[in-house]
């Protein structure tokens, strides 16, 4: 039989294979750590069929991580991180598909607010905030999260699947929070000016090195190495 084009695991990708139908189902209707078990097991699925985006993920982290001091060994630091690739997924799925009103609950219960005043201060005098990430720990909670708080929020973001960005919009403008899509071009940087101008927080992640606008003549040292510096912020 052939192979029908297009359809393997390791084609499909991580994140859609991660939600398709079933699991977005599962997720409204099980256990969060049942799910989160879950997911685990169906990443573990996919990299054993995609061998070769495994090994170049633990080569690059190999790679960085030598680069430091560590006082733990490289394999336990590579399959930790592992584990947070789907913990990641887990928490994006969480805020898009499980039951909403629960979903709200659990950030209220269990979420704690530092730093509070780095946000009040500024939109205190009309400035509006630009809170960026580098997609390091559980960012996908941060809108909804000070949204529930009383904060006007505008994210831009990219969405794998036209059901993940359906979901979202939908959650999002339930409690206030306006999504830009990344892909709409020039349309998101006047969106975003003028969410800034209206007070508000905007959410921008700083993490896919392809979608930067680097300088030619500056750099930045990260996780050891050393990359063009991003000048895509530049303008807000």
């Amino acid at each position: 039989m052939k192979r029908a084009r297009g359809r393997s695991v390791g084609r499909v990708g991580l994140s859609r294979f991660l939600q398709w139908r079933f699991n977005t189902i599962a997720m409204r209707w099980l256990p969060r750590t049942l799910v989160r078990a879950y997911l685990g097991l169906l990443g573990r699925i996919y990299f054993f069929f995609s061998r070769e985006e495994k090994e170049e993920i633990k080569r690059n982290l190999s790679a960085v991580i030598r680069r430091f001091p560590k006082k733990q060994p490289v394999d336990l630091i590579i399959h930790r991180t592992f584990h947070g690739i789907f913990a990641h997924y887990h928490e994006k799925l969480l805020i898009a598909f499980a039951h909403f009103g629960k979903v709200c609950r659990f950030l209220l219960e269990q979420v704690e607010f530092e730093g509070q005043h780095l946000i009040d201060e500024p939109l205190s005098q009309g400035k509006g905030v630009i809170l960026v990430t580098g997609h390091f720990g559980a960012v996908e909670f941060l809108p909804l999260f000070l949204a529930l708080k009383g904060y006007p929020v505008t994210m831009v973001v990219r969405f794998k699947t036209p059901r993940l960005k359906e979901s979202l919009v939908r959650r999002g403008s339930s409690v206030g929070i306006t999504l830009l899509d990344a892909n709409a071009g020039e349309k998101v940087i006047f969106n975003a000016l003028q969410a800034l101008k209206s007070n508000q927080i905007l959410i921008t992640e700083c993490d896919e090195f392809k979608a930067w606008r680097p300088y030619r003549d500056r750099s930045i040292q990260f996780l050891g190495c050393s990359s063009p510096l991003d000048r895509t912020l530049d303008l807000f």
